[in-house]
């Protein structure tokens, strides 16, 4: 049994080899503590790094490249690229403390539309709130039919 304030025994994760899909998957159910990394670079020896994994393997990736381009592409290639965001939302959006009510909104979208200002999204803020609570919906108030 361990005594307090230390850690329990470390399990075996000779069982988990890393080449194995599958058992990387159930690696990710061991405790955290037990898979901590540990880094030394240049503390104890002047002219090298050392790091590991005290409970078992834990997976590397070196990544070289002469740029910094050729390394990101293959950071890329290794764990994929960001989804693009929806085109609407790169565009510009309007917003101020609120708009109210709806004739409002529709004034304030016709005047960007006669001015040429591509607005993708005009944000109705807090006055649609049910007593300013957030994620909230005052059917009083809302442009949104909540019927």
């Amino acid at each position: 049994m361990p005594s307090a304030g230390r850690n329990p025994p470390i399990p075996s994760t000779s069982r988990f080899p890393t080449s194995s899909p599958s058992a990387r998957h159930r690696r990710r159910h061991v405790p955290r503590q037990y898979l901590a990394p540990s880094f030394d670079f240049n503390k104890q020896y002047r002219d090298g790094y050392s790091f590991g994994s005290e409970g078992g393997p834990l997976d590397y990736y070196i990544l070289y490249g002469p740029d910094p381009k050729s390394v990101v592409k293959t950071w890329a290639w290794l764990v994929g690229t960001t989804p693009l965001p929806p085109l609407w939302s790169l565009g510009y959006q309007q917003s101020r403390y609120s708009y109210y009510p709806e004739a409002e909104v529709r004034r304030i979208a016709s005047k960007l539309r006669s001015e040429r200002i591509p607005a993708d999204v005009i944000w109705l803020d807090i006055d649609y709130q049910l007593k300013n609570r957030p994620f909230t919906v005052d059917p009083e108030r809302s442009l949104i039919s909540t019927r």
